[in-house]
């Protein structure tokens, strides 16, 4: 049998990471590829139903609660890449999931935010970058300079301590390492 693969793309708020996720998915499907995208249901900024950029552009996902539901979602004998938006919400379950699916010949790409807004590793993305065959790095625009941006920064006055805290560009900015608040 066929071993699958890894890709993750990852980068900052505002660094198009769903574009490229998108983009990918349709080149699978334009090589004939079967193909099935999912997000989790946390994440429902832009729409409940499916994978949205911040410029508006989406496709149709499969909504889950947990990572372990992706696999109960999805039927492995009819899918040849599975594609995951918003990876950082995700519990570590997920790394098992997307295991689970490269030993069964399956291409799993990965979308997800590397760092938090404080500058700290985000959820189980760290453990799916050790773990990919391919890395994509995307970087935004610096909302304070124009350089390449690598951070998320929150620009409203959150009180919680909480990782994970939904928005978009009401809620944060992309800047890099000169215009980062220390």
């Amino acid at each position: 049998m066929k071993y699958g693969y890894l890709q993750v793309i990852t980068g900052s708020m505002f660094s198009g990471k769903t574009t490229e996720l998108l983009r990918l998915l349709r080149r699978y499907e334009f090589a004939g590829k079967r193909v099935v995208l999912c997000k989790p249901k946390t994440d429902d900024r832009y729409s409940p139903t499916h994978a949205v950029t911040h410029d508006n552009t989406g496709e149709v996902a499969i909504v889950v609660e947990s990572a372990a539901d992706i696999i109960t979602h999805v039927d492995m004998e009819n899918v040849d890449v599975v594609g995951i938006d918003e990876a950082q919400f995700f519990d570590e379950a997920l790394v098992s999931v997307c295991l689970r699916f490269l030993e069964q010949g399956i291409i799993v790409v990965v979308a997800g935010l590397d760092m938090d807004r404080n500058q700290q590793p985000f959820g189980c993305i760290p453990e799916l970058l050790c773990r990919a065959k391919y890395i994509t790095k995307l970087h935004a625009v610096c909302a304070g300079c124009s350089a390449d941006a690598c951070y998320s920064y929150m620009s409203v006055d959150v009180k919680s301590a909480d990782q994970v805290h939904l928005g978009g560009a009401e809620a944060y900015q992309a800047l890099c390492e000169n215009c980062y608040p220390r």
